[in-house]
């Protein structure tokens, strides 16, 4: 029994939708050796994509955790949720991958380009797929309000 053809509805996905250039990186492993330096570095990042993707937010209400602390009124560590879709073709990210706009549409918003996101979940492979859809959070620099 043939399967369904969803390539026309991945094109479609991929024009209307994947406006937005996103970039998703893997940290290196290991140390290395500067030799400019001499010092000892952290590897240097392996790309995994580059090209056309979205970054969705859920319109959850962020989770947080609350750590105890009289001096502390506010919850710490918010995971907002938020998607990555990218064509079906496209390399899967892995747990803790770094995404980031590198270049927004002409009606797209600025402030991604600001941003980054930590991949939560590996992306989603399926029999039938017009997308590939990833989990994120967003990475909340230190002293971030």
């Amino acid at each position: 029994m043939p399967l369904l053809d969803v390539s026309g509805l991945s094109a479609l996905v991929e024009e209307l939708v994947m406006g937005d250039t996103v970039r998703v990186t893997r940290r290196g492993v290991g140390r290395v050796l500067n030799e400019d330096t001499g010092e000892l570095e952290d590897a240097p990042a392996t790309l995994v994509y580059e090209g056309p993707g979205a970054v969705i937010g859920t319109g959850a209400q962020p989770i947080g955790r609350v750590v105890p602390s009289d001096l502390q009124d506010h919850i710490d560590d918010a995971k907002n949720a938020y998607r990555l879709l990218t064509p079906a073709h496209t390399p899967v990210p892995r747990r803790d991958d770094t995404l980031a706009v590198i270049a927004v549409h002409s009606k797209g918003d600025p402030s991604l380009l600001t941003r980054s996101w930590r991949i939560a979940e590996s992306g989603q492979g399926q029999t039938l797929i017009a997308v590939r859809l990833s989990w994120c959070d967003e990475i909340q620099p230190k002293g971030a309000p």
